[in-house]
């Protein structure tokens, strides 16, 4: 498991990887922060990226869904500072764990209906590489946690797989599609979950104090997504869009 759920809870900083600005010392002070709210349970910071679909071989991280990012295109979005070369970031978390070997951080790769399969092994083999363990993939699509199962398989990884809800009714999971093999955790809205999934779980959206409360409070509860400062509208298009004017990276 990710995490002890009975002491520990994961807070995630949502797209926080998908820039090449990254400052992981600020972005682990603010996210310890929310221990105010989370009560006995320790925080453990998280920080998430996206794996797009892409030209070239480089992996890169950057909020795009629908449309393969385009080798001229991913140079401007790194310029713009909205991307980053996946290789960069598990450099600076590296070097961050190396200052400091007592303050666990994992790292969420989400990828979109379009990633491509090499692109997946290709990531692994980069975690691999840099000896990071403490990592996970999300994803709307079963069919990509799939390839992740394939892959731990392959190379006697055991990186956890997350399905990524659209919204829950108790056991009622509304959802893209579910993979083969179900799995080892249910990522879900918060406002959209309604009645408690009886599967480790972690919610995202959660936007007041109250919520972070209510998460620490249920024992199969894994992590938050916390969005404090987010307005709706921004996070609606923010999840659409992929542009410089609606990228936000501070998200506490």
């Amino acid at each position: 498991m990710l995490i002890n759920p009975t002491n520990e809870i994961l807070v995630v900083k949502h797209s926080y990887l998908n820039g090449n600005n990254l400052d992981i010392d600020k972005a682990v002070n603010e996210t310890l922060k929310i221990q105010e709210f989370s009560g006995d349970r320790k925080v453990v910071p998280c920080f998430e990226g996206d794996l797009p679909c892409q030209e070239g071989d480089e992996v890169l991280l950057t909020h795009q869904s629908w449309s393969k990012v385009l080798k001229d295109r991913a140079e401007l979005l790194i310029e713009e500072g909205i991307a980053a070369k996946l290789e960069d970031v598990l450099q600076k978390v590296t070097e961050y764990k190396e200052k400091n070997p007592n303050q666990r951080i994992v790292i969420c790769l989400e990828p979109k209906y379009l990633t491509r399969v090499n692109t997946i092994d290709q990531t692994m083999e980069l975690l691999k590489k840099y000896g990071i363990e403490d990592a996970y993939f999300d994803s709307f699509f079963g069919k990509q946690l799939e390839t992740v199962l394939h892959y731990n398989k392959q190379k006697g990884t055991h990186f956890k797989r997350s399905l990524h809800l659209i919204g829950n009714y108790g056991s009622l999971k509304i959802k893209m599609d579910m993979p083969k093999i179900e799995p080892d955790i249910f990522t879900v809205p918060y406002p959209l979950s309604f009645k408690r999934l009886d599967k480790p779980v972690i919610y995202g959206a959660v936007s007041k104090p109250s919520q972070i409360e209510d998460s620490a409070d249920q024992e199969n509860v894994l992590g938050v997504y916390v969005r404090l400062k987010e307005n709706p509208l921004k996070i609606l298009l923010n999840s659409m869009k992929n542009s410089k004017s609606l990228r936000m990276f501070t998200v506490l």
